[in-house]
This record gives C-alpha cells, sequence and structure tokens, in this order.
C-alpha cells in the first residue's frame, strides 16, 4: 500500500509539474531580460553559450547578462558563470566558488518544484559540483525535470537513451523522447532522423531518414557556401548540422559523417560511432581508423613522429609536415584529418585532443578551411605551428596525426 501510495504522489507530482511549466520563448526572454528581471537576464544569458536555432552562440553578449543577474544574487547566474569558468572563460571567481555560491539557491528552487532548477541540480548531483557525487540523485533530478517538461532535460535523457552515457541504452524511450520535441528543437530532429535511417527504437527507413537528415541540413549548406577571393574548396563537403551528443565528443564522428556523403553512402553518426568498438564515447584515433575499416572508407595514413631535437629543427619538420604534406593535398582535392592540440593545454598526457577535417586553403592569405564539429571554419595555417591559444599540431610527444581521403 505504501508502495502504491509512493508512485502515485510521483505521478501526480510529475502532472503537476507537466501543467504548471511553459518554456517562454526567446523574444518573451528577451523582453523580460531587458527590463532587468534576473531570472531571464540569465535565461537569456544561457541561449547566447549555447546557441539554438534561432539565437547564434555568443559568449561575450551572456557574460554582460549574467554579471547583471548575479548582481541581482540570482543562483542561476552564479550557474552558468561556473560553467563558463569550467570552460575556461576568465571571470572574478573560478568555477569551484561560483557552483558553491549557487547550489543552495538552486537546490531550495528545486524543492519548491521548479523544473529548470531540478535539471541544473541534476549536474551538480551528475559531476560532484558543490557536493558528493550521486548518480541517483542526478537521475532522480533528471527524470522530473524531463518530465515536466524542459525541452532541454528532455534532449539529455533522451539522447542518454540512445548513447547509454548516463543510462541504459534504451532506443525505444529515446525515440519516445526526442519525438515529443522534434517539432521545435532541430537537433532532436537530427537525432530522430539518424535513429530512422538506422532503424533504431522504431522501423526503419532509410528513405526517410536521409530525408529528414537533408532537411536539417540545408541551412547548413548554405551557409558552408560562403567564400571569399582566392579560396580554394574541395566541394561537397559539409560539415553535419548537429553532433552527436557522446562522451569526449563526436569530432571524428563528424569527419566520417562527411567522408561518408562524399562517397554517397550515408550513414547514422551513431553506427560510426557503434564501428569504432566503444559506443557513447567519442572515438580515439585507432578507432577511427577500425570504424573507417569496418566502413570500407578508402584512406591513408600520413602521421608521423619526429626525433627530439634543436627547437629551430624541431619546429622546421612542424612546418615541412604541413606545407609539403598537408597542404598538398588540399590542394589535389584530397581531404585531410588532422589531431589537434587545443591550447592551453588541459590533457597533456595526449599528443592531440580533438579531430578537424580540412578541405580548403586560401594561398593569398595562407588560411587553412575546415570542418570542426558541425560548423565551417577558417585559421591561418601558421597556428598550427605555434601554443598559442587555439589548434596547433605542436605537442611534447613530437607525433602529427593525419589521414588523407584519396580518390572520393
Amino acid at each position: 500500500m505504501k508502495k502504491f501510495v509512493l508512485i502515485l504522489a510521483i505521478v501526480l507530482l510529475n502532472l503537476l509539474l507537466s501543467a504548471e511549466y511553459q518554456p517562454a520563448t526567446f523574444s518573451e526572454i528577451k523582453a523580460k531580460a531587458e527590463a532587468g528581471e534576473a531570472l531571464s537576464q540569465a535565461k537569456l544569458a544561457d541561449l547566447y553559450i549555447r546557441g539554438t536555432d534561432e539565437v547564434v552562440r555568443n559568449i561575450e553578449k551572456a557574460i554582460p547578462l549574467l554579471q547583471k543577474s548575479y548582481a541581482q544574487n540570482h543562483p542561476f547566474a552564479a550557474y552558468y558563470l561556473g560553467y563558463l569558468a569550467l570552460t575556461g572563460v576568465e571571470l572574478e571567481k573560478n568555477y569551484t566558488q561560483y557552483f558553491e555560491e549557487a547550489f543552495s539557491g538552486i537546490s531550495q528552487m528545486a524543492e519548491n518544484n521548479d523544473p529548470e532548477a531540478m535539471l541544473k541540480l541534476s549536474s551538480f548531483y551528475r559531476y560532484g559540483w558543490a557536493t558528493d557525487p550521486d548518480p541517483v540523485k542526478a537521475d532522480e533530478f533528471l527524470q522530473k525535470a524531463a518530465a515536466a517538461g524542459v525541452p532541454r532535460a528532455i534532449y539529455i535523457l533522451g539522447n542518454s537513451y540512445l548513447t547509454g552515457q548516463m543510462t541504459e541504452v534504451n532506443y525505444e524511450k529515446s525515440y519516445q523522447l526526442l519525438s515529443q520535441i522534434s517539432e521545435t528543437n532541430q537537433e532532436a530532429k537530427y537525432q530522430i532522423a539518424n535513429m530512422i535511417f538506422a532503424g533504431l527504437g522504431t522501423k526503419q527507413d532509410q528513405e526517410k531518414g536521409l530525408q529528414m537528415i537533408w532537411e536539417v541540413q540545408a541551412p547548413n549548406l548554405k551557409a558552408v557556401q560562403t567564400t571569399v577571393e582566392g579560396d580554394f574548396l574541395i566541394p561537397n563537403l559539409p560539415p553535419p548540422t548537429y553532433s552527436l551528443a557522446i562522451d569526449e565528443g563526436s569530432c571524428g564522428e563528424n569527419v566520417v559523417w562527411t567522408i561518408r556523403q562524399k562517397l554517397k553512402k550515408p550513414i547514422s553518426q551513431y553506427e560510426i560511432n557503434v564501428a569504432g568498438g566503444m559506443p557513447g564515447r567519442g572515438l580515439h584515433s585507432d578507432e577511427m581508423l577500425v570504424a573507417m575499416n569496418k566502413l570500407q572508407i578508402p584512406y591513408k595514413e600520413i602521421s608521423d613522429q619526429f626525433e627530439d631535437q634543436a627547437e629551430d629543427l624541431l619546429s622546421q619538420k612542424y612546418h615541412d609536415f604541413l606545407y609539403e604534406k598537408v597542404i598538398p593535398q588540399v590542394l589535389a582535392e584530397n581531404p585531410v584529418m588532422i589531431g589537434v592540440k587545443v591550447y592551453p593545454n588541459r590533457f597533456p598526457q595526449w599528443p592531440y585532443d580533438h579531430f578537424v577535417l580540412l578541405v580548403g586553403y586560401n594561398k593569398n592569405t595562407d588560411e587553412l578551411i575546415f570542418n570542426d564539429f558541425n560548423n565551417r571554419r577558417r585559421m591561418p595555417a601558421a597556428k598550427l605551428l605555434n601554443q598559442e591559444p587555439g589548434y596547433s599540431f605542436v605537442n611534447q610527444f613530437n607525433i602529427v596525426f593525419a589521414v588523407v581521403f584519396p580518390e572520393l
């Protein structure tokens, strides 16, 4: 009887939360933020931090909004400032201090059945911010936030059921949850399209899945056609519009996704991740090669390791590798996947932290054009040869990782 009463109470609570919670629109949030409301200032900052289908990611706009909300002691502002500090943004305090300030206020809001506070409290317990890690409580608050209708919580939980990142894999639950928000959330629609294409949690329909993928992809295709004078671009190599959300990131899966599109053999990012043998966690370089072999992708590895020597000689080695081995391949219309260090260096134990796909070069400006996750970007080629903030070949192991995709 007690068990029945508890279950009934949880059901009633979920119904109550679902009935009360209505996500505000961007225009509503913006208007209230401009009027000085602390909660809306924090929410608007969050939109600028993450970027959405209608809001361009802009950290510079987010920080002043958070500072205004923080001055009014709103715990959401401290939470987002903590997140920014954690990702390397220089602020007045470190992320531990911000999270400690946010924890008690957000806990109280969650106790008062605030669904968005429940989602944030889930992260505190998930990652051990300002409290001891507690995966049971993390799951509990995530489930409550999703049941209340918080779109971000629904997406996180649905994606977790897809990848097994925080829950057991359950494709049916994943499809059910992501379908709830796919009409208004293009990222969820992209995952649904991949699931339909692969037959995960629903009836397989490759034609329908592929059509949905390209519908979501259309804005990105238009964006990557933008060029400047002197650009040489390998055609038909767009990045995906959205990335598979998995532990350690899906940068490699994004690269392989683009190559398969070029080969006219489309595949979901999830299938690429599984092919590497470590589903639910971003592929490392050796697993990337395993996946490409299984997926019958033609490639040639041109990686190298330089012997320790005088700094000027070592710098020349990096220079020659880039300008004599990598860039000529790009100019021959062969895209090149490279492994790069991200400076400041948070992972000195690794020779490279991230994968990008080189798809073009501008001789006039000496700029590389590359796909980075789901974006098309450009940078001075010489940037790969130093340790200033950003991407670089240079690492303490003197290892350079590069894979050429010839004759696509």
